[in-house]
């Protein structure tokens, strides 16, 4: 199995154009064609899966006629916080609280 299939298995039928997967690969310093060992690159796999996920959340509703297709963001969001959660991370794009109790 290639890197790239591995995303493409991850990602479990959310649709996602070549380029975008090459890009995320890219960004993650991955090599599409390059054979997928968990050990070594299961945690960017997963990252990159975060990475397109957020790009599917980002997408608009479309309805025609009688045919119309919405995003379940919740499940997304449940989906990539257990992405961060597996790899004992915290989302970068969550609001932290950080005690400045010692400023006074």
């Amino acid at each position: 199995m290639t890197i790239k299939e591995a995303l493409i298995a991850e990602l479990d039928g959310v649709d996602a154009t070549e380029a975008a997967i090459e890009k995320v690969l890219s960004d993650h310093a991955l090599f599409s064609g390059g054979g997928y060992i968990a050990v070594d690159h299961g945690r960017l796999i997963d990252l990159s899966a975060v990475d397109i996920l957020k790009k599917v959340m980002s997408r608009a509703s479309v309805s025609e006629g009688g045919y119309s297709v919405r995003w379940d963001t919740k499940a997304i969001a449940a989906r990539i916080a257990g992405y961060y959660a597996k790899w004992e991370m915290s989302d970068p794009g969550e609001p932290t609280i950080s005690d400045i109790s010692y400023l006074w």
